[in-house]
């Protein structure tokens, strides 16, 4: 029939990030599996889990890394490589259906399907956020074994990636600077099912009826945790809100110290790591979604799922006007937006928010919710996907030009 949809190519999928995964990787990555299943287009998945080197090849790597764990962390990457070429042979041995497109979400991933027996099938990788930098934030210095074997594993799958998916421009920029072509990048950004947030709200209850706002943040650098809790301790005692923290990290014990220090830990709730579905119960009740991410070793927030959440919830969501939040956000319209980093302008808009009258803060909320419904909903979200599937094949088959 002339007007029927095409049919959506077999998508393999395949990350070393072990899922579940705490953040927003693992919400795409669930989204993308769901989405691919209706269409009968999933052709399998790998992920961290499914690649855990055997026994006996963790055991020689521990013992050639002479007690260093970044030595070990090093050989590890290149095990767990191993482990995915190897587990493409066999589903391909045993006469599994290739799939039409590989669909990779981190670097070494890349490298390992491109130096497999599938490194003909076209590769499509998304760039959730810059790898290198992040191995820099949390502690693996440009020396180290591990980011070493990291970075080479990089620059072989960029060259070799046939195309390449950004959540956002900040993320385009980055692979532009590493020298990936314009037309080789298509910037996505992250989105939201609307049907699964409803089914998880309406299943929700209040945990208090005192105003809260949530602040859904791991607590490491990047995510600018202090800066609401310095802020809290600026707002006016009648409009100050609690704050409940959805989320654990190696900063839990110096945010602990932080809000003791300013005398604003009893109005703090911090909750460690919550599941998924708790946290979006506590953001349907929440006066605002509070997103106050920073830049840190050269990692800047891109459109983060926390937000989007936020909004498509209806809820006001604040956060720093930075990276993927600043193209995600429209000030004043769907949201607000805050110079990252200072506790005065965070406490100015939290009070703001604390005035707001409760027609006032829905009809915010709702111009956020149509704009995700608009742009960032799953629907929208798997079409573009598609699109680029689609391209990464017309391309291999010569009928695109490079």
């Amino acid at each position: 029939m002339s007007g029927a949809a095409p049919v959506c190519p077999r998508v393999f999928l395949a990350t070393t990030i072990p899922m579940p995964h705490v953040g927003g990787s693992w919400t795409h990555y669930s989204y993308l599996m769901s989405g691919l299943s209706a269409r009968n287009a999933l052709a399998g998945a790998l992920n961290g889990r499914d690649l855990r080197p055997a026994w006996a090849a963790r055991g020689s790597a521990i013992a050639r890394s002479l007690g260093s764990r970044d030595r070990y962390l090093g050989q590890a990457t290149g095990l767990v490589m191993q482990r995915l070429m190897d587990c493409i042979r066999a589903k391909d041995r045993n006469g599994a259906a290739r799939p039409d497109v590989v669909h990779t979400h981190d670097p070494i991933a890349s490298w390992a399907v491109k130096q497999s027996v599938w490194r003909d099938i076209p590769l499509v990788q998304t760039v959730h956020g810059p790898l290198l930098e992040e191995m820099v934030m949390f502690g693996h210095g440009e020396t180290s074994h591990y980011y070493r074997a990291a970075k080479s594993a990089q620059e072989q799958a960029f060259a070799r990636v046939d195309h390449f998916i950004a959540v956002d421009t900040g993320q385009k920029e980055i692979l532009l600077s590493q020298g990936v072509r314009d037309a080789l990048i298509t910037v996505i950004p992250n989105a939201v099912d609307l049907a699964a947030l409803e089914r998880i709200a309406c299943a929700s209850s209040p945990v208090t009826q005192k105003p809260y706002m949530l602040v859904p943040r791991r607590l490491v650098p990047k995510n600018g945790v202090e800066y609401v809790v310095r802020a809290l301790r600026m707002i006016p005692s009648e409009l100050r809100p609690r704050l409940y923290v959805a989320g654990d990290g190696a900063l839990r014990q110096s945010l602990h110290d932080l809000a003791a220090g300013l005398g604003v830990a009893d109005q703090i709730v911090f909750l460690g790591a919550v599941p998924r579905e708790e946290v979006i119960g506590l953001a349907v009740h929440a006066r605002a979604v509070l997103v106050p991410s920073v830049p840190a070793s050269g990692v800047v927030e891109a459109t983060s799922l926390a937000a989007l959440e936020g909004m498509g919830l209806g809820r006001v969501v604040i956060a720093s006007n930075i990276g993927g939040l600043a193209e995600v956000l429209s000030d004043g319209l769907t949201g607000i937006l805050v110079r990252p980093g200072d506790p005065a302008a965070w406490a100015a808009a939290m009070a703001s928010v604390m005035r707001l009258t409760n027609e006032q803060r829905r009809a915010l909320g709702q111009r956020a919710r149509d704009c995700v419904q608009l742009r960032f909903e799953t629907g929208v979200w798997m079409a573009a996907i598609e699109g680029v599937y689609r391209q990464a094949c017309a391309r291999c088959r010569g009928s695109l030009d490079p």
